[in-house]
């Protein structure tokens, strides 16, 4: 809810894998957020225009539960990636996974999990988060302070939307499934869900 007006109504899963606007997005976690420009539109994949030199593929969720948006080449987009999602490597990923190159600039051990921060290769936006899980393998290869290094990510893991705002879904299409009024017993009276576009007071 935001300023009183709902945004999405659902369970945390669909809210955190699946958020509708901009704002449901970094209400629950962290997200990594690359401005970019809609190049090609097919229907299997968005292209954008990345940071780099290499294009950003966006597609859908592998589960079918966010389909890819209405964005016509040209549309000022954000691809909208979880910290969890990326991969840090030392070396540039294969074609059939997003990657950006970048430096890193720091790294905060939490225990079961370590985060990165990656800066961009030009050095001209934020860094980006990266969260990965602790294990052996991590422990005998850190990655230092300094290090050049390439981010990873599958295009399935993106969620595309507006500049400013959620951009449309295909006709039919929806992120979320959809909620149902709960029956009252009898006798007793219900109270409708909220659903977004409510405003509460």
């Amino acid at each position: 809810m935001n300023q009183g007006l709902v945004e999405q109504v659902g369970t945390p899963q669909e809210i955190y894998e699946y958020p509708k606007t901009l704002f449901v997005a970094k209400f629950i976690g962290s997200i990594n957020s690359i401005e970019g420009e809609v190049k090609e539109t097919r229907s299997d994949a968005v292209v954008v225009s990345g940071p780099s030199k290499r294009p950003l593929v966006v597609k859908p969720s592998r589960d079918g539960s966010r389909p890819l948006p209405v964005a016509p080449v040209g549309t000022a987009v954000r691809v909208l990636i979880r910290p969890e999602k990326f991969k840090l490597l030392k070396s540039a990923p294969g074609p059939e996974q997003n990657g950006i190159e970048g430096t890193l600039k720091e790294v905060l051990y939490q225990g079961p999990v370590t985060l990165f921060y990656v800066q961009f290769k030009d050095g001209s936006l934020q860094p980006l988060l990266v969260s990965q899980p602790n294990s052996a393998v991590t422990a005998r290869k850190p990655f230092g302070v300094g290090d050049k290094v390439f981010v990873a990510w599958s295009p399935e893991d993106c969620i595309l939307m507006g500049r400013d705002s959620a951009l449309p879904l295909p006709e039919g299409g929806s992120t979320v499934s959809n909620p149902t009024e709960p029956v009252a017993a009898e006798g007793s009276s219900s109270t409708p869900i909220p659903t977004p576009g409510d405003r509460i007071v």
